[in-house]
């Protein structure tokens, strides 16, 4: 469902821009594999430079209600994750606090 698929997206680059406050650097990359088994894939990956995520926090990110942003609901990232994994996809998360955070969408590509 691409409605669907643009509120993810949405959802993660939002977040970004809003942790980022006034300055800082989106990227936004994409790029396709093949697996072993001759399944593609589409790569995307989102990444800001925003404050990071500490370790402790990353582990819950995907849990409804979890927010540390004044005036989360916590259902964003929980609502995303769900998205992703309904069209056969994976959604991980590599963070460093002082340094920003990579949200790395895997996606099938097609009907497969």
């Amino acid at each position: 469902d691409p409605q669907q698929i643009k509120q993810a997206f949405l959802n993660i680059l939002k977040n970004a821009v809003e942790v980022m406050g006034e300055g800082g650097r989106l990227t936004v990359g994409t790029g396709v594999e093949r697996m072993a088994n001759g399944v593609e894939k589409i790569q995307i990956a989102i990444s800001d430079t925003g404050p990071g995520i500490a370790p402790e926090d990353l582990k819950h990110l995907f849990e409804p209600f979890y927010s540390k942003k004044k005036g989360g609901t916590g259902l964003g990232l929980a609502i995303t994750k769900d998205i992703i994994e309904r069209h056969g996809g994976r959604i991980k998360i590599e963070s460093e606090v002082g340094k920003g955070t990579r949200f790395i969408l895997d996606l099938p590509v097609g009907n497969n």
